[in-house]
C-alpha cells in the first residue's frame, strides 16, 4: 500500500476519535442554565428503564403532573426516593427542568 495513503487514513482515523471524543466531553445538559422551580404537582406515572448490561443499575423514572402549567414533567430519580413515592401523591416539585431535585408531599388533612 502506499504509504502516504496509509499515512492519510492514519491520521482520518485520529481525527475521527478526537472529533467523538471532544463531542462526548462537551455534551451540554439539557436542565443546564434552566431555573430551579419548586411548584405543586402530583406523581403521575413511575417506571423503571432496565440497564442494558443488567438489572443492579436500572435507571427510576417519574413523571410530575404540574397544576399550574398543565403540563407533565419527567424526571430521572434516585432509587430510594423513587420507591417512596407512590402514585396520585400530591406535594411540592424542585426541579430544574428535567433534573429531580426533591418532593415534599402535602401533608393529608
Amino acid at each position: 500500500m502506499d504509504p502516504v495513503l496509509l499515512l492519510g487514513l492514519i491520521l482520518l482515523l485520529i481525527g475521527a476519535v478526537v472529533w467523538r471524543d471532544h463531542r462526548l466531553l462537551n455534551r451540554q445538559d439539557p436542565s443546564k442554565g434552566q431555573p430551579v422551580l419548586t411548584e405543586q404537582a402530583r406523581v403521575f406515572h413511575k417506571e423503571i428503564v432496565p440497564n442494558r448490561l443488567g438489572s443492579w443499575n436500572n435507571a427510576h423514572y417519574v413523571q410530575f403532573y404540574i397544576y399550574d402549567r398543565d403540563c407533565v414533567v419527567e424526571c430521572k430519580v434516585p432509587a430510594q426516593e423513587y420507591a417512596a413515592l407512590e402514585l396520585r401523591t400530591k406535594g411540592d416539585l424542585t426541579h430544574q427542568g428535567g433534573t429531580f431535585l426533591s418532593f415534599t408531599p402535602t401533608p393529608q388533612g
